[in-house]
């Protein structure tokens, strides 16, 4: 049964019992700071209130604040590891579907025509390496393929998941020699890759295709060009399409 989402109301009593409670110690912290000082007969009346100002102040703001400053910090570590969860894959820790694709729209968008280019890397045979060996072998071969996706593109390429077993890389400011360069290395260092499910030894294929973006576009139609025609397939020594083509 589907359960609907409900933001949990206040915890009002709580907050009332966390207030009284530092009232409480407030108070006390001032009563027995004074009476400390009564019996100090080397101040006078003022001496001594100016004195017991400062001492409370110090003896209540200080932990206040740290508490106050464990608090924040505590926020803001939840707040990015929230973000980190909303936007990353949790198989392969790259960006997820949303929000790669806003970002490729992004940059094409921002990019001088022809400066950049879109490949899709595509594990070949992920669903009956699920139905032989299970769900969590498949995951780990794609955790497999992406760190060799992640250690074979540039430093500011940008990679994310696009579906099950498959992964966008946009590389920007690229020749086409470049591009090709690129999956070549992406190619030769995934057949080095060692997988043995169940003790089985098997050899991970990849489908690579890319097109260069020489023409107005988006993250969809980027990802149906390279998944539909097979005039972008990526071999070696072969030639990447032009996106243009398509559009004629």
């Amino acid at each position: 049964m589907a359960t609907t989402g409900k933001i949990p109301e206040a915890d009002w009593t709580g907050a009332l019992k966390f207030a009284l409670t530092g009232t409480a110690a407030a108070l006390l912290v001032s009563a027995l700071v004074n009476y400390l000082l009564l019996f100090s007969d080397a101040l006078d009346p003022f001496s001594r209130s100016l004195v017991a100002a400062v001492a409370v102040s110090v003896l209540i703001a200080a932990p206040l604040s740290f508490l106050l400053f464990v608090s924040k910090m505590k926020y803001k570590q939840a707040k990015r590891e929230l973000t980190r969860l909303s936007t990353t894959d949790r198989v392969t820790s790259f960006l997820n579907v949303p929000t790669f694709s806003s970002l490729v729209d992004r940059r094409v968008k921002a990019a001088p025509s022809g400066e950049s280019t879109f490949l899709l890397v595509e594990i070949e045979r992920l669903r009956a390496l699920i139905m032989d060996y299970g769900r969590a072998y498949g995951e780990e071969a794609e955790r497999l393929i992406a760190g060799t996706i992640r250690i074979s593109v540039r430093a500011g390429d940008l990679v994310g998941r696009t579906g099950e077993g498959q992964f966008g890389i946009l590389l920007q400011n690229v020749t086409e020699a470049d591009a090709v360069g690129i999956c070549q290395r992406i190619r030769d260092a995934i057949s080095q890759v060692y997988f043995a499910p169940a003790g089985d030894r098997l050899r991970i294929e990849v489908h690579i295709a890319g097109v260069n973006v020489d023409a107005p576009t988006d993250f969809a139609k980027l990802f149906r060009m390279t998944g539909q025609h097979e005039e972008c397939i990526v071999i070696p020594g072969g030639h990447l399409a032009d996106l243009s083509r398509f559009e004629q």
